[in-house]
């Protein structure tokens, strides 16, 4: 599908509006977003890593059509067969594409190619200036978090204040959510989640599941293949524009 995070609809501004008056409500508590496909597009990211690749591989030519607009989901033959690239070089190339792409992707190198979707640093400053505490819940592992933090200090979200907090996998290879529930269990206790935010519908699910009077935002961005379906409690949303 693709990614439509500059669209707008009344649908889309209702629900924005309703996170944003349910943290003023509350005036204290927690909010706990995702990064990737959520808070940011990390699709600048894989096609600077596949052109950095491509350009040391002497296959620059071959990926030239290759933009932002072709990764639409994680099936990375998918991406490049968007673009045109014939059958037989995917073939060809493929593993050593995808090898490139995996130690790219899983580093700190390359995330200062990602870019907040429209309107989300502005929509995460409006929670924390309403009293929520940020608090970024990712899917990256600790090896990731330095770029990580760069990323979010870069874009203006709320970060270093000593109130928004990171948390990132201790372990690369644990499913993200099985790390996302221990990680809930952890945070929710002290202080209650107030606004929530997830791109993929189990992890929704789970951080409704959590704190059920919760106002979740599913980002309709990209997700795992073969998703669970979305809880009915949970406010779609294609970006931050309202």
């Amino acid at each position: 599908m693709a990614w439509r995070a500059h669209s707008r609809s009344a649908e889309q501004s209702a629900a924005l509006r309703r996170a944003a008056r349910r943290a003023e409500a509350a005036g204290q508590g927690i909010a706990v977003l995702d990064l990737d496909g959520c808070l940011f597009d990390n699709r600048p990211r894989q096609l600077g890593i596949l052109r950095a690749w491509a350009a040391s591989a002497g296959q620059a030519e071959a990926l030239a059509a290759l933009s932002v607009g072709h990764f639409m989901d994680w099936d990375l033959q998918a991406t490049l067969r968007r673009a045109g690239i014939p059958k037989p070089w995917i073939e060809r190339h493929y593993e050593a594409v995808r090898a490139a792409w995996w130690r790219g992707f899983f580093s700190s190198d390359w995330m200062h190619l990602d870019e907040p979707l429209p309107g989300a640093v502005a929509f995460t400053r409006g929670l924390a200036q309403a009293g929520l505490r940020p608090v970024y819940l990712t899917g990256r592992d600790d090896t990731m978090r330095p770029g990580t933090e760069r990323a979010l200090a870069r874009a203006g979200f709320p970060w270093g204040d000593g109130r928004a907090a990171l948390y990132t996998k201790p372990e690369a290879a644990e499913a993200d959510h099985l790390w996302k529930a221990r990680a809930l269990a952890e945070i929710i206790p002290p202080e209650p989640l107030i606004v929530g935010a997830d791109n993929e519908p189990a992890n929704v699910n789970l951080t409704l599941n959590h704190a059920p009077d919760a106002v979740v935002l599913w980002l309709d961005t990209d997700h795992s293949p073969k998703p669970e379906p979305v809880h009915p409690a949970a406010l779609p949303v294609r970006g931050f524009l309202s």
